[in-house]
């Protein structure tokens, strides 16, 4: 949804690599090089996303001077965020957090299997609590990702808060286009809004039994930014 709603303040975001989850995969093994991405050589890193800079950019059929600017969707660039703003130079980085409740029954479970070895989360051999381990991967990726973002891009680190864009999406649409460095008054921000629409999963926890978490998990949900109602 925000990848939509910056594609039509005249972005240009190359190719949906989410459609092909078996290509993402690929990419980032790449550039997370196992399991230990602390140690990546930044000589590999500066050579892959040169490769995905030269793919997006170079292409006959686009035109490019069309476009203010440019910009690519991955849920994963989080985790070598610190190559990314090293190699390119005026980066900006959207972080889309949603509720990491709703996340934690979600039926994408392709991050955690990816990637939640990373930060020492197993895979429950009970399947009740996989949303346990859901959550725990979003609290600690999330937690991971802003402490960074903020570390190494400060102002240039935005986070957009799913829900509130849905509940009041002209306010983060404002946002987001102060971010971009857009001219609000060049905007329709009405026409901008209609995009938006609640997902049918919006707030699917709160028909959930969530006494399979604890006080811990509340808490960090709550200190990210989003409210807990436990109706159930």
């Amino acid at each position: 949804m925000v990848a939509e709603l910056v594609k039509k303040l005249g972005f240009y975001m190359g190719v949906a690599e989410s459609r092909n989850p078996d290509r993402l995969k690929k990419n980032d093994n790449k550039l997370l090089n196992g399991k230990d991405f602390k140690r990546i050589p930044q000589k590999r890193h500066r050579i892959l996303l040169r490769q995905c800079e030269k793919k997006m950019l170079h292409s006959k059929k686009i035109d490019y001077a069309s476009y203010v600017g440019w910009g690519f969707k991955n849920p994963t660039t989080h985790l070598y965020l610190k190559s990314l703003k090293e190699y390119f130079d005026s980066l900006k980085y959207i972080l889309v957090i949603r509720n990491g409740l709703d996340m934690a029954y979600s039926n994408n479970r392709r991050q955690l299997y990816y990637w939640g070895s990373r930060f020492h989360i197993d895979i429950p051999e009970n399947r009740k609590y996989l949303p346990v381990a859901q959550l725990d991967y979003w609290i600690k990726a999330n937690r991971r990702a802003i402490h960074e973002g903020k570390k190494l891009l400060g102002n240039r680190f935005l986070v957009i808060h799913y829900d509130r864009l849905c509940v009041n999406p002209k306010k983060e649409i404002k946002r987001l286009a102060h971010f971009l460095g857009l001219d609000l008054e060049k905007m329709n921000i009405d026409s901008l809004a209609d995009i938006i629409r609640k997902p049918e999963s919006f707030e699917r926890y709160k028909k959930q039994d969530l006494s399979i978490f604890n006080k811990k998990h509340f808490r960090a949900v709550r200190r990210l930014g989003f409210v807990v109602n436990k109706t159930k």
